[in-house]
């Protein structure tokens, strides 16, 4: 996947998501809302550090497991549009506590 940048369309309704990494190195999900059209997550900063989040779109992929995911690095935001279906985000990061900001639009 391909980060993009831009707008959604008017006709959509965000929603907002704050998904806790309470443990460190340990999977975890977020469900996207049926016919989501673009989302963009990024990580909030975790106390005095900063973060890096792993993130794939099948489970059992993101550290510590050994499989295909991304790095999201603390100020860089991650942005998909143009998606038209329901989708599940699965991430993880080596610092429990952290908190991922997910905003989508249906």
């Amino acid at each position: 996947m391909s980060v993009v940048t831009g707008r959604p369309s008017a006709d959509t309704e965000p929603t907002i998501y704050n998904v806790t990494l309470v443990l460190a190195d340990t999977e975890y999900f977020q469900v996207l809302p049926e016919g989501v059209h673009g989302f963009s997550m990024q990580p909030r900063k975790n106390g005095t550090d900063e973060v890096d989040v792993f993130f794939a779109f099948e489970t059992l992929q993101v550290p510590p497991a050994v499989g295909d995911y991304a790095t999201m690095k603390m100020g860089a935001p991650y942005t998909k549009e143009n998606l038209h279906t329901q989708l599940t985000i699965y991430l993880s990061c080596a610092t429990g506590g952290t908190i991922v900001e997910i905003v989508c639009w249906v």
